[in-house]
């Protein structure tokens, strides 16, 4: 059985290195970030060695070579001017596709 998460954000009680910190958290029970090699994320955890979903990983590991995070929304304020910045981002479309392959994936 296949078994997939979204993350929406990570806690914003960590400290120092937020996403090495997500990265971790998330390996530690067996759910590492997808396309992230350093932390087991770029191989297939779960499943056979072959066949139907093997393929399908590799697919979305060329679909989308990188770790799949996202910053939809970042705000801080400014250290030297003290303003508030606040910026907006929408899924690139690399993720955006492979969000849609996992969806279809799931669904059959």
């Amino acid at each position: 059985r296949l078994r997939h998460r979204l993350v929406h954000r990570l806690p914003a009680e960590s400290r120092g290195d937020l996403v090495a910190s997500g990265r971790l958290r998330l390996r530690a029970p067996g759910h590492p970030l997808f396309g992230d090699a350093a932390y087991g994320g770029a191989t297939a955890v779960k499943g056979t060695p072959s066949g139907r979903y093997t393929a399908f990983l590799q697919r979305c590991f060329e679909r989308l070579p990188r770790q799949a995070l996202h910053a939809r929304s970042l705000a801080f304020r400014h250290p030297a001017t003290g303003a508030w910045l606040a910026f907006e981002s929408p899924l690139p479309e690399d993720l955006t596709a492979t969000l849609a392959a996992w969806r279809d994936y799931l669904s059959t």
